[in-house]
């Protein structure tokens, strides 16, 4: 396995709330376009389903396009998200999706992780894979 680290950072991000509870959780669905840099070069391209605990923490899960260059290699692949959040930042895991990455990434497997931190303009990443 080889193992690449970098930044990305979040061009565009919409929710909207699709089941409102004046006392329990409220479930949002959101979209998100990002830049990637370091070992991965390209965009991203997110829609993850959050629930927003009254704690304020939140939980999410999503699939994420990614399209670009990784290593000497340019497509896209498709991860499978899922993370929490709390007031200081939040964290996550990637899975790449078996059999989403056609052409020059056929073939790709792996997984990693991301975190932010409150304050930061960029999320940062490492990502284990194979191809």
């Amino acid at each position: 396995m080889k193992t690449i680290h970098g930044t990305y950072r979040t061009t565009h991000w919409q929710e909207h709330e699709y089941s409102p509870s004046p006392q329990g959780p409220r479930l949002l669905v959101a979209e998100r376009d990002a830049t990637i840099e370091g070992g991965i070069q390209g965009k991203g391209v997110l829609r993850y389903s959050i629930v927003q605990l009254t704690n304020g923490s939140s939980r999410f899960t999503g699939h994420q396009r990614i399209t670009g260059r990784l290593g000497d290699r340019e497509g896209s692949f498709v991860v499978e998200e899922s993370g929490t959040s709390n007031g200081a930042g939040a964290s996550g895991t990637w899975t790449i999706v078996a059999d989403s990455a056609p052409g020059d990434l056929a073939g790709l497997k792996g997984e990693g992780t991301w975190t932010w931190e409150k304050g930061s303009h960029e999320v940062s990443y490492t990502l284990s894979y194979e191809l």
